[in-house]
């Protein structure tokens, strides 16, 4: 019967394939664990990079000024018009950061005019500033969550020894570390309301928007800007150079991570390999006896790609919660060190990670079951 069941074709070979892999259990073992680290490492590789372009892309898609103009000395915000007739400005809004405190919890307070161009909100719930509600105030969401606080709520804002008693218009998500924050919790203000917490009429801190497009552009308009305003002591950022330092940062991560890959599948690859090489000369005697009983050398052949596959599937799936352990760490690490950054792992992510696991697996028994299937049945037979 089992004659009879081998000659009908390759699935019941296929199938002995699992069983096959508990013969070297350790052998085994050894080479998931290397394909297991190698997919882990792709798909940590894939998922951090991921993440840091979308959390660079949010925050430069929220914060839409080429520069940041810091003041030694305030300039009146009715004075910004001066900066727009400086050459390779279109554009120049007055912010104030300050830190403040919604209740009693330490935050820092970010106001600009309600109808600014160059923050664009990410709306969770309620609505943006209002000129028309100069006591109406918006709050980054850990903020919201740390206070319990909801839109329609109203709470006291404190700055230094002056209170103000201000009502929840919105919530917005930025937990960007940027601009000199060291705080991911924001709560936005009308410009005139902190403009009376703090009893001035002046800003030392300007977005602007430039003509210029490429860095070497922007940092001449800023070097003209210094000259311009040298008595207010100036100093400036611009988001572009903030973006590929950023960018550079990261990089090297992720390449890091990348070599790491590389140097794994390489192992991985050769692992597979070698246990499968191993397995077609201690069972060169097992294989003349199929081959006596009647199967044919692709049937062979296809037993030992099974078990590639095999090895490669199970080392998939380990490596791909593997990856997502190590992808988690490193996004938390870059947060603590960059900016919050949130794991972005998509489906697409791991079924890549888990073809490439195939793809290495059937890439290496390709040798081992050709070797097999060129077997000769009474060499075979002949092997003690």
């Amino acid at each position: 019967r089992l004659a009879q069941r081998l000659a009908r074709g390759g699935a019941p070979l296929a199938a002995m394939a699992p069983r096959n892999l508990l013969r070297r259990r350790g052998r085994s073992a050894v080479t998931l664990l290397v394909v297991a680290l190698a997919v882990g490492a792709l798909l940590a590789a894939q998922a951090t990079d991921r993440s840091v372009a979308l959390a660079i892309q949010g925050i430069f898609g929220t914060y839409r000024a080429d520069g940041y103009l810091r003041m030694g000395q305030p300039l009146l915000a009715s004075q910004a018009g001066t900066l727009r007739r400086v050459p390779g400005i279109s554009h120049a809004e007055p912010w104030l950061q300050r830190p403040c405190s919604a209740g009693l919890i330490a935050t820092r307070c970010w106001a600009m005019e309600a109808d600014g161009q160059l923050y664009t909100p990410n709306l969770v719930e309620g609505q943006w500033l209002d000129p028309a509600a100069p006591r109406a105030v918006v709050l980054t969401d850990d903020l919201a969550r740390e206070g319990g606080l909801r839109v329609g709520d109203s709470f006291t804002l404190r700055y230094r020894e002056r209170e103000q008693r201000v009502t929840v218009r919105g919530i917005v998500r930025d937990n960007a570390l940027f601009l000199g924050s060291t705080i991911t919790s924001k709560l936005f203000v009308p410009f005139p309301t902190m403009a009376a917490l703090t009893e001035s009429d002046g800003a030392d801190f300007f977005a602007v928007k430039m003509i210029p497009t490429t860095l070497d552009g922007q940092r001449a308009v800023m070097d003209e800007l210094g000259r311009r305003l040298a008595p207010l002591e100036p100093s400036g950022t611009l988001a572009l150079a903030e973006y590929e330092g950023t960018r550079e940062l990261t990089s090297i991560l992720t390449t890091a991570l990348r070599a790491m890959v590389l140097l794994v599948a390489a192992s991985g690859a050769a692992g597979l390999l070698n246990t499968l090489a191993l397995g077609v000369l201690e069972r060169r005697r097992e294989i003349g006896v199929l081959r006596a009983l009647g199967s044919d050398a692709r049937q062979i052949g296809a037993l030992f790609v099974a078990e590639g596959l095999a090895l490669g599937l199970l080392g998939g799936l380990a490596g791909l919660a593997l990856g997502a352990l190590m992808a988690f760490g490193f996004v938390r690490a870059l947060s603590t060190a960059l900016f919050a950054l949130p794991l972005s792992l998509p489906p697409s992510l791991a079924i890549g990670a888990l073809a490439f696991a195939l793809l290495l697996a059937l890439l290496a028994s390709l040798l081992p079951a050709l070797a097999a299937a060129r077997l000769a049945p009474v060499e075979g037979l002949r092997y003690e």
